[in-house]
């Protein structure tokens, strides 16, 4: 996602802290996390006045749940950020991996997502090479079920396990099922 959209930056470490004074210093910016919880401002809904008057900076995390949760854990700069969040109707088509819940997207949906919404609230101009995020997840989708159908394909870490269409896995991660969104990195 990061070579489709210009002004990003990808950070890799497991600990932000040392990466977000400089960052966080920059007063030409709103800097706000996309993290769901109940604290979050939708951006579905109006955001408070002063939002229109600098670009936001926006901090995504990315990884599975529970590496995005010690991300933020760790990352102690990023607690005070406002949380924004959004609210769909979509359902993740990232079918390699099992969702905690039916509404969980995967990071880059969700990046898609989030732009969809800026887009609408007048935060961020069209972005046409947005729908390219959607097409890499195509492929990455269909590669990975190819790979797991075909056992001659060692290299693949289910070779010897059949894939299973998402309808046909079972759930085991109760205890995601009450929050009102959540995102998995890919």
């Amino acid at each position: 996602s990061h070579y489709a959209l210009q002004n990003s930056e990808i950070i890799v470490s497991e600990n932000f802290n040392s990466y977000l004074p400089t960052i966080l210093k920059d007063s030409n910016y709103h800097h706000v996390i996309l993290y769901p919880g109940k604290e979050s401002i939708k951006i579905n809904n109006e955001l408070p006045h002063g939002y229109f008057d600098r670009p936001l900076n926006i901090f995504i995390l990315d990884g599975t749940w529970a590496c995005a949760k010690k991300m933020l854990k760790l990352s102690t700069l990023l607690h005070d950020l406002p949380r924004i969040s959004f609210e769909t109707g979509r359902l993740s088509k990232f079918d390699i991996k099992q969702q905690p819940a039916s509404y969980c997207l995967s990071t880059i949906e969700s990046i898609h997502e989030l732009l969809i919404h800026l887009e609408k609230a007048n935060l961020e101009r069209a972005i046409p090479q947005k729908e390219c995020l959607l097409r890499a997840l195509k492929s990455l989708v269909e590669y990975h079920q190819k790979c797991a159908a075909d056992p001659s394909m060692s290299h693949h870490a289910k070779a010897s396990k059949p894939y299973q269409a998402k309808n046909k896995r079972v759930v085991q991660r109760k205890k995601y099922e009450k929050r009102s969104l959540v995102y998995i990195g890919d």
